[in-house]
């Protein structure tokens, strides 16, 4: 008895000393602004970007702030993971994932989000959009009425590096890039890799 309250006290001190430490959302969504988004200069549309795209079928995405969107995904992780080295998702009550749009490879699309951990258990989740807005999602082992349609399109922040936009919530960036009858995974990094 004795020892297991120990363990208890001990977990709770962890617990309290981690949180203290931990980012919030609104830290990651200002470093991306402000130190991240500048750092972009390619265009979407370039022809080397072109090019680049079809060559990461066949070899894996390099992370590189001006590549493909994949490249994207990775270099941003990889600066997440160098900006935030004692980073723990339980504790800062959010993680850093990606959504997919499916699709062929040169129709489809990958960017980062910011995701409550409360979603943590469902993932990967596959999200589906009508007339350009998101549909109610089916959640595997769902006992938490918190996780419905309109928590999950207001509480996950999108971060399109590679369309070099501002945060913006899923409802919003499926409206603004036309995502009509679609088809998304939102998931973890190794979800993808």
């Amino acid at each position: 008895m004795k020892n297991s309250s120990l363990k208890i006290a001990l977990n709770m001190l962890a617990a309290t000393l981690a949180s203290d430490q931990q980012p919030k959302s609104e830290d990651v969504i200002k470093w991306y602004k402000t130190e991240i988004l500048p750092l972009r200069t390619a265009s979407p549309g370039s022809i080397s970007r072109f090019f680049k795209g079809y060559s990461a079928l066949f070899h894996k995405n390099t992370p590189d702030v001006n590549g493909v969107c994949g490249d994207v995904v990775s270099y941003l992780f990889r600066e997440f993971e160098k900006k935030y080295p004692q980073f723990l998702s339980a504790y800062s009550g959010f993680n850093l994932g990606a959504i997919l749009k499916t699709g062929v490879p040169s129709f489809n699309h990958i960017a980062n989000v910011i995701y409550p951990y409360k979603l943590e258990k469902h993932l990967p989740i596959t999200l589906l959009s009508e007339n350009k807005l998101l549909k109610d999602p089916v959640l595997k082992n769902n006992t938490d009425p918190e996780l419905n349609e309109s928590k999950i399109k207001d509480e996950i922040i999108v971060l399109d590096l590679f369309y070099k936009e501002d945060p913006q919530t899923l409802n919003q960036w499926i409206e603004k890039r036309g995502y009509n009858n679609e088809e998304f995974i939102l998931g973890r990094e190794y979800d993808f890799t």
